[in-house]
This record gives structure tokens, sequence and C-alpha cells, in this order.
């Protein structure tokens, strides 16, 4: 009996704990992340970066796209069997999966650089 009544002694506690009011903001203030840039930093340089990114981005998987739809396109055309097209087609698949791969180094860092 003095195991339950400790136990819901400190429920009771928790519970009225996270309860408590958050200490109110001073009349007038405005949180940091709401709060405009003190400098009076134009940001239209950061749109320009992302928008120029964006743009390269969009062409380079553009690329990437049409490199994996050659591919497939191969490979449908062989019923998708792999060993076949390779032995009947090795300089096309070559080139497919070679452009791919150029596109892919191209845009995975634009990616990264826009996160």
């Amino acid at each position: 009996m003095k195991n339950r009544t400790i136990v819901l002694l400190s429920l009771l506690v928790v519970l009225v704990a996270g309860c408590a009011p958050v200490a109110p903001t001073t009349a007038g203030t405005v949180p940091a992340a709401a709060a405009p840039a003190a400098d009076g930093a134009a940001l239209g340089a950061i749109k320009t970066y992302l928008l120029d990114k964006t743009a390269t981005l969009k062409a380079s998987t553009t690329t990437l796209k049409a490199a994996s739809d050659s591919y497939y396109a191969l490979a449908q055309a062989a019923n998708f069997d792999y060993a076949a097209l390779w032995a009947k087609q090795p300089a096309e698949v070559s080139k497919a999966l070679l452009d791919a791969k150029a596109a892919w180094i191209t845009a995975s860092p634009l990616y990264e650089q826009m996160e």
C-alpha cells in the first residue's frame, strides 16, 4: 500500500509540474526566430543562389532521367535479361550507364549544396 501511495504521489507531482505555465515574454519582444535581421541584411542574394542551384539541379536531373530512360529502354527490349543485353549491346549499355553516372556526379553535389 505504501509503494502504491508513493507512485501515485510521484505521478501527481509530475503531472502538476508538466502543467506549470511558461514564463511569458516581456511586452513588445519578438522571439529571435521571428525577428527580422537586425542588420537589415537583404535575402535577395540567398534567393538568387538557391534559384540558380535549382535551375542547374533541374537540368542535371533531366539529363540523369534521359540516361536512365535510355538504359531502361535497352533492358526492356532485352526482356530484362541483363546478361543477354550485355552480350548483344555492350557499347550501348556502357554509354547509357556512363551517361547516368556522369549526370549523377553532377546532380548529387548540387542537391547537397542546396540543403
